[in-house]
């Protein structure tokens, strides 16, 4: 497992410490530390019940964890729940919206909830780039469909250019080109200086936007840290079709003939690419394929045997 809590020059937004939470004889979440810093995108990763939703009601102060603690600009998220709201755009996992509110007098209500007189600086913008016209604002927000529904919900959370935003499940219905944008939004957000905690099960999602990831499984972090750097210590394997066949079987460090087949080869290579290359430059080869460790490889590997994930 890789950690990365150690002190750094970063300023933390986010973090928890031995963070538990029991729903019963349930153990959701089982002593999980975590520290996210300030203007980057990070992504939190695990398939369902994992314990992703119910860490980020413990930030949002709608559930008080049984033990540990989680704070967010160095204030408890449970004690000082109220106070923090302002700072941050939250999307939920699940969109629901009282009957009454039409778009435009939704987004005008969250506004107001954070202080905001008049229209926020960026709710402009992301109307326009996401497709939501004024027609379509004027209607009753609980007959939008599920994609128009999710966009309204990231529009509020992010049109007024919050610190933190809180992003469960984002781009969840949401079309291709809407996902583009949403991603660009996101971008443009941190470039200003704002931090992004996006939860998801969507694989290619995460490995898109996010510099940093954590994987949790049955309540705990499994591991963390760049996409790069959870590959290091991994396997992969490389297939090579030789024009000219080696007179001998190679003797490299962490590499591991697999199979002959004819002049193609197969090998498994761990953490040395590089002399796997030296090697290859002496010999005569016609192809070669090597296929890059990917996030869903990672994933799966860190999740292999996951039958006992519990629901929560």
């Amino acid at each position: 497992m890789i950690l990365l809590h150690v002190a750094n020059t970063m300023t933390a937004v986010i973090e928890l410490h031995s963070l538990t939470k029991d729903y019963g004889k349930v153990k959701a979440l089982r002593g999980v530390n975590l520290c996210v810093n300030q203007g980057t995108i990070f992504g939190f990763l695990g398939p369902n019940g994992a314990g992703k939703s119910t860490t980020i009601r413990i930030l949002m102060g709608f559930i008080k964890p049984t033990d540990g603690n989680a704070t967010i600009f160095g204030q408890d998220s449970w004690h000082k729940s109220y106070t923090l709201k302002s700072r941050i755009g939250f999307v939920p996992d699940t969109i629901r919206f009282g009957k009454s509110f039409t778009g435009r007098s939704f987004l005008e209500y969250t506004a107001q909830l954070r202080g905001i007189k008049g229209t926020p600086m960026f709710q402009k913008q992301l109307l326009d780039q996401l497709e939501m016209p004024e027609q379509v604002l004027k209607r009753k927000v609980h007959t939008y469909s599920s994609g128009m529904a999710k966009k309204i919900a990231l529009i509020q959370a992010m049109q007024h250019k919050p610190e933190l935003m809180i992003f469960d499940e984002p781009t969840e219905a949401l079309d291709p080109i809407s996902r583009k944008t949403l991603f660009t939004a996101m971008k443009e957000l941190q470039k200003e200086g704002s931090t992004i905690l996006m939860s998801s099960h969507i694989l290619p999602d995460i490995q898109e936007i996010c510099e940093t990831i954590a994987l949790i499984k049955n309540g705990s972090i499994q591991s963390e840290g760049s996409v790069d750097q959870l590959r290091q210590g991994k396997s992969r394997n490389m297939t090579v079709e030789f024009k000219t066949l080696p007179n001998s079987d190679p003797v490299i460090p962490g590499v591991t003939l697999l199979s002959k087949e004819g002049n193609i080869w197969s090998f498994n290579i761990v953490d040395n690419l590089k002399g796997m290359l030296q090697y290859l430059t002496s010999h005569n080869i016609v192809d070669l394929e090597y296929q890059k460790l990917s996030l869903e490889d990672l994933f799966l590997s860190a999740y292999e045997n996951n039958s006992k994930d519990i629901k929560i």
